[in-house]
C-alpha cells in the first residue's frame, strides 16, 4: 500500500523577512543556501510523515514497557501543514533590503555572465598560481606556528569586531 505525502508550498524568497510572533522584530535578509537546506528537512518531514501515516494503518501490539513505536514516530513528525524558511538577521528593514538585493546581484552575475574565454582563464590562472606560491612563502614566515596563535577567545572578539555577528534564523511553521 502507498502513501501519497504532499507537502504545503514552499514560501517564495523575498526581499524583506520577518521572524513571525517576535517582540522586538526580527528582520533578515535572503539566505542563499536555503534551497539546499529547505530540501532536506522537507525529505525528512515527508520521510517521518510516510512512516507516521504507514504506522497509523497497523495495530499496535507492544508488551508493557515496550517504546511504542507509533508513539515514538507521531513524535518524530513536523505536522502536515510543515512550512520552512530561513533568512540572516540584519539590524534594520532598510539594510536588510539591501542586502537581498546585493545578494541577488551577485547570483545573477554569476549564473549569467558567460565565463572569459579560454586564453584568458588560462593566463590569470597562471599569475594567480604565482601568486598563491609567493602568498603561502610569506605566510610560512609570517604567520605563528602551530600552537603560537590567539586563543579561541580573542578570535571570535576579533572575528566579530572585523565582521560583526552573522545570525542567520531558521523557522518552521506546521501544526
Amino acid at each position: 500500500m502507498y502513501f501519497l505525502v504532499e507537502g504545503l508550498p514552499s514560501p517564495r524568497p523575498r526581499l524583506l523577512y520577518t521572524l513571525p510572533l517576535s517582540s522586538p522584530r526580527v528582520r533578515g535578509s535572503f539566505f542563499p543556501m536555503i534551497g539546499v537546506n529547505r530540501s532536506i528537512l522537507q525529505r525528512t518531514w515527508g520521510l517521518h510523515e510516510l512512516e507516521a501515516r504507514r504506522q497509523s494503518m497497523h495495530v499496535n501490539t507492544n508488551a508493557v514497557g515496550q517504546p511504542d513505536a507509533q508513539a515514538e514516530q507521531k513524535r518524530l513528525t513536523y505536522g502536515r501543514e510543515f512550512k520552512y524558511d530561513e533568512f540572516i538577521v540584519m539590524p534594520n528593514a532598510i539594510i536588510a533590503v539591501l542586502a537581498s538585493i546585493a545578494i541577488a546581484a551577485v547570483l545573477a552575475s554569476l549564473t549569467f555572465i558567460p565565463p572569459v574565454g579560454n586564453l584568458v582563464t588560462c593566463i590569470c590562472e597562471r599569475l594567480l598560481m604565482r601568486f598563491i606560491i609567493q602568498l603561502r612563502w610569506l605566510f610560512k614566515k609570517l604567520a605563528p606556528q602551530p600552537g603560537q596563535g590567539p586563543s579561541d577567545e580573542l578570535r571570535h572578539k576579533a572575528l566579530a569586531t572585523l565582521c560583526g555577528p552573522l545570525k542567520l534564523m531558521s523557522f518552521c511553521t506546521g501544526n
